[in-house]
């Protein structure tokens, strides 16, 4: 069946309270237009944290009721170490009541004054763990990362070299312990290879350095690497899993992520002597070292919840309804941050609200427009959390980004609340030119928890703001269609899979084209890696070989003796063209680049695809997700480089009769 259903049943249910446009106008002032001051009762979907806001199965629950709460011994705690240790492989288990304590007493542990802690990403609590410990925590991303249009399938991963040099000029000594954050929550839990996480384990392992890995959201990693990692792709996900446990020295886990708990946290490692020296910490800290400040029954929630996280239905419903999300955003022009993530979508606030400088706060102007149309808060990630700091000499450092952040609590929200979303972020993007930019009264102790704000000129949605964006920010011009402004025929492609559901998406939307008398004199030959696919790509003429990176080439076919002929046209080519410009559009998107070519040897490549008379291959299709241009040779990168360039209407269309059109204007 094509549609997705929860895979679960509701059988407890919180009640959410319609709140109308007046209440939750009088919230924001209240809470001064911080989304954290506004009281739960008030939202109607909550997206501001996927962290501890599941919902916890009927076995969860049943567990916890049976729990053993001995205040020493408790079979609660036997339990979650027999689960742990099946599932990461590790001798010694540690509760604790959250991730953040874990990384507090393993840094604690392994971090000393002026070291240096490498990962991916820091997620906050791990940052302000390591300079707790007086540590310097550095972010070492791959450079696709930073790229919001980059559909790379792994953007988590660390980049090696720049890790391999940092050891080599710091030393050894200086770098006691590597995290992986997998998946990474930039981008909204971007993922990391297995064959990154090998190659960091080599390298580690020759310094001797330990590596270990920052695991809340393990479970949506190795789903990503089911999907995506050639290797491992269809592989199930437990043995996944175990080959991600196995490649590292040991994890820290805050289970109200992929646990799906409300709080826990633990660590899990082999190393004797670490064990003894973190178990004392627990008992000056939380008494005996057999809980972790925790209660027996949520270490019975987290015990399950490890046994759950790996469920196949579970995941492949939750990136589906986050893809969803994502795509019906992308498609009406919304600017999605690209490729979404395990967890979470984010939307670019700077490229949604253009006429908002990053002084304005957009991404918490966005924010609080969406609460104000339709209740849901989400999370921003920008110029209020991130600004206020400075560098060494006291010089304001500037904010790389505005984002807005739509995270899913796990088995919580249904279908119809991700469509209650999309619904309210096209309403909020349709009147985006109302938006009023935000000005801080009161920063507060933390900016983003604590501060108070107002909207400039006082009100939020304004009624008198021009609806026309500057001619400076329309790319195509007033009139166009966000698809058609988006499409570009590029030549980069991501070595990235692209699922049978995308692509049947798109045939479908090829198949719906109109054609004369209806005659569809069309078909589509679509080729992945196959004999017939390495013989097509044979077929490419010069200056085509970028297209056989292309995980998909179709040939697009006519049969000119099916088509319709009036007044001695032939219309196979025009129906052809207009069914190949749906592919094209709806390749758009699913965030994907179509781009159609004509430099092929045609009779050669009715060969290799075995096509018999009358029918012709009038185009070829390259298809995929972007990718890196920087892989393309230098005439070839050139090419996607050049801005787009079309003759403006006066050249273009004549009104009521033929008229010679103005010349063009000279260079």
């Amino acid at each position: 069946m094509r549609t997705i259903i929860e895979p679960f049943r509701i059988w407890t249910v919180r009640p959410i309270r319609p709140t109308s446009y007046e209440e939750r106008l009088a919230a924001l002032e209240a809470g001064h237009y911080n989304l954290l001051r506004i009281p739960a009762r008030d939202v109607v979907v909550d997206l501001i944290t996927d962290s501890g806001t599941g919902a916890m199965s009927s076995q969860q629950w049943a567990a916890m009721m049976t729990a053993d709460e001995a205040y020493a011994g408790s079979e609660s705690l036997f339990r979650l170490e027999d689960a742990a240790r099946a599932l990461f492989g590790y001798r010694h288990v540690i509760p604790t009541y959250q991730g953040r304590a874990a990384k507090r007493l393993l840094c604690a542990a392994l971090v000393q004054q002026g070291c240096t802690v490498p990962a991916n990403t820091h997620l906050d609590t791990t940052r302000s763990a390591v300079r707790a410990a007086g540590g310097d925590p550095v972010e070492l991303p791959i450079l696709e990362a930073g790229r919001s249009d980059s559909f790379h399938p792994f953007k988590g991963n660390i980049d090696l070299d720049r890790l391999r040099q940092l050891i080599e000029q710091l030393g050894a000594k200086s770098v006691p312990v590597v995290f992986l954050a997998v998946s990474s929550p930039a981008g909204g839990g971007q993922p990391v290879s297995l064959e990154n996480i090998k190659a960091v384990r080599d390298l580690t392992a020759r310094h001797g350095i330990r590596l270990f890995l920052d695991c809340a959201y393990f479970a949506e990693n190795a789903y990503f690497i089911h999907r995506r990692e050639d290797r491992w792709r269809g592989r199930p996900l437990e043995d996944i899993a175990r080959e991600m446990f196995r490649l590292a020295d040991g994890v820290m886990l805050s289970a109200r992520k992929d646990g799906i708990v409300n709080t826990g946290g633990l660590l899990a490692f082999n190393d004797q002597d670490l064990a003894v020296k973190l178990r004392r910490s627990l008992l000056r800290g939380e008494g005996l070292a057999t809980h972790g400040g925790l209660a027996a029954r949520d270490l019975e929630g987290m015990a399950i919840g490890l046994q759950e996280a790996l469920d196949t239905n579970h995941l492949a419903h939750r990136l589906e309804t986050i893809e969803h999300l994502a795509r019906s955003l992308a498609r009406e022009g919304v600017p999605v941050i690209q490729p979404p993530g395990g967890h979470a979508v984010q939307v670019d606030a700077r490229a949604f609200l253009p006429h908002l400088e990053p002084e304005d706060l957009p991404a918490q102007a966005l924010a609080c427009a969406l609460y104000l149309v339709a209740g849901i808060r989400v999370a921003e990630i920008g110029s209020l959390r991130l600004g206020g700091r400075t560098d060494s000499r006291g010089a304001p450092l500037p904010v790389p980004h505005d984002l807005v952040r739509y995270s899913f609590p796990r088995r919580t929200y249904t279908r119809s609340h991700v469509d209650y979303v999309i619904e309210a972020t096209l309403e909020v993007f349709a009147n985006r030119h109302r938006v009023a930019g935000l000005e801080i009264l009161d920063e507060g102790d933390r900016r983003h928890l604590t501060a108070s704000l107002r909207p400039r000129g006082g009100k939020l949605l304004r009624d008198d703001h021009p609806r026309e964006l500057p001619p400076e920010l329309r790319t195509l011009g007033p009139c166009s269609h966000p698809l058609i402004e988006k499409r570009r025929s590029t030549r980069a492609f991501a070595d990235l899979h692209v699922s049978d559901a995308v692509l049947d998406r798109l045939l479908q939307s090829f198949r719906w084209a109109p054609s004369c008398a209806n005659r569809q004199p069309w078909r589509l030959v679509v080729t992945r890696r196959s004999a017939e696919r390495t013989a097509l790509d044979a077929t490419l003429m010069e200056g085509n070989e970028w297209a056989r990176a292309a995980p998909i080439l179709i040939a697009v076919l006519m049969n000119p003796e099916s088509a319709a002929t009036v007044h001695g046209i032939n219309y196979a080519p025009f129906d052809c063209g207009l069914a190949t410009e749906n592919l094209l559009l709806a390749a758009v998107a699913e965030g994907l680049v179509g781009h159609p070519m004509a430099g092929f040897d045609e009779p050669a490549a009715r060969q290799a695809l075995g096509v018999p008379d009358p029918w012709r291959i009038v185009a070829l299709v390259a298809l995929g997700f972007p990718g890196d241009p920087a892989h393309l040779d230098a005439a070839t990168r050139a090419k996607d480089e050049r801005p787009r360039q079309r003759p403006p209407i006066a050249q273009t269309v004549c009104y009521d009769r033929w008229t010679d059109p103005e010349p063009a204007p000279k260079a």
